[in-house]
């Protein structure tokens, strides 16, 4: 009895570690196995970007973070007042202007606190905002201006020192 246990063990174990053998789909896996390295490694090489530019690259590479922010917030109110209907271009831009604040917000956290503070006070409802089901035009227009403005200030004041 024991020993016919062990042949259907020994049995099992094989066609498991046969099945774990083959590859199946090798055509379909592969393609999405060097995309996922290539993804892998472009983040790697953006996180090392981010990090080895932090410091002494603020003043330079801010201030062309801040203008890529301006513009997409112009951008928004812009399309706001041309068609504010197009609900699914307003949430398009507000997830941009998401995208593009996240690049920047750390080093302004980091570096200038008071101004990360003031910005983000009319940021972040502008971007939820336009990227609600049914976003508030007006709401939107008032909340872009403000930021404009706060981002423009930052601007000089990083352009000035």
């Amino acid at each position: 009895m024991k020993l016919f246990k062990l042949l259907s063990f020994m049995l099992a174990a094989g066609i498991v570690l046969a099945g774990c053998g083959t590859s199946g789909n090798d055509d379909t896996i592969e393609p999405e196995d060097t995309n996922d390295s290539g993804a892998a490694e472009e983040e790697t090489e953006q996180e090392s970007k981010k990090s080895s530019s932090s410091g002494g690259e603020v003043s330079t590479d801010l201030p062309s973070g801040v203008d890529v922010v301006l513009a997409t917030v112009e951008d928004l109110n812009t399309t706001v007042g041309k068609s504010s209907e197009d609900t699914a271009k307003i949430n398009e831009i507000g997830k941009t202007l998401e995208e593009d604040w996240d690049r920047i917000e750390k080093k302004v956290e980091e570096n200038y606190k008071e101004d990360y503070k003031n910005i983000e006070e009319s940021l972040y409802p502008l971007i939820d905002e336009a990227q609600a089901d049914k976003p508030d035009t007006d709401k939107i227009k008032d909340l872009a201006k403000e930021t404009k403005d706060k981002l423009e200030q930052f601007k000089n004041k990083l352009e000035t020192s």
